[in-house]
């Protein structure tokens, strides 16, 4: 048993080297480089996203709601004062009245700028009608919203699918 030692070996335990240290914090540079401003939009630019979600939702919820009623569903966005809201053809003037009220705002710092209906006359009263039909399909829509950073969005609506395209616009 005296044999065996009990004192510790110098030379086991080791650093880390100057030039392994600095690949270390290459990469992770890089990391932070690639994923930074994903996360800078993430935290800070979440209103744009929770708007164009809820307009997504809307959409949705449109079609769904025009197929289970059998009715037309329309909806309704007013590009001077950025408020979106959702009627049916069976409902009466007051009934629309109040969905008005119920409504959705944009964030102050965003505004739609146009929408286009390609198989629709354009109509300059500054309001838009996207009609849902009962059969599951839709009018074909470009809705573009911009921010007050100069960032342009297109919310896409096409006729037999149920999700909303939602792209950045590149302006040339």
């Amino acid at each position: 048993m005296a044999d065996i030692e009990t004192k510790p070996r110098i030379g086991i335990c080791r650093g880390f080297t100057l030039l392994e240290l600095i690949v270390v914090m290459a990469l992770i540079t890089l990391m932070f480089f690639f994923t930074f401003p994903r996360i800078h939009r993430f935290i800070f630019d979440n209103r744009a996203d929770d708007a164009t979600r809820t307009i997504a939702g809307m959409v949705l919820r449109l079609k769904r709601n025009a197929v289970v009623s059998r009715v037309r569903h329309t909806l309704h966005i007013d590009m001077y004062e950025g408020r979106i809201w959702a009627t049916s053809e069976s409902m009466d003037e007051f009934q629309q009245d109040a969905a008005y009220e119920r409504g959705v705002a944009l964030p102050s710092d965003m505004r739609v700028l146009g929408v286009d209906l390609p198989l629709k006359k354009r109509d300059d009263s500054g309001r838009a009608d996207i009609v849902f039909y009962p059969g599951g399909y839709s009018d074909k829509a470009v809705v573009y919203l911009e921010k007050d950073s100069g960032e342009s969005l297109e919310m896409v609506i096409e006729p037999f699918l149920p999700d909303v395209a939602v792209r950045e616009r590149r302006l040339f």
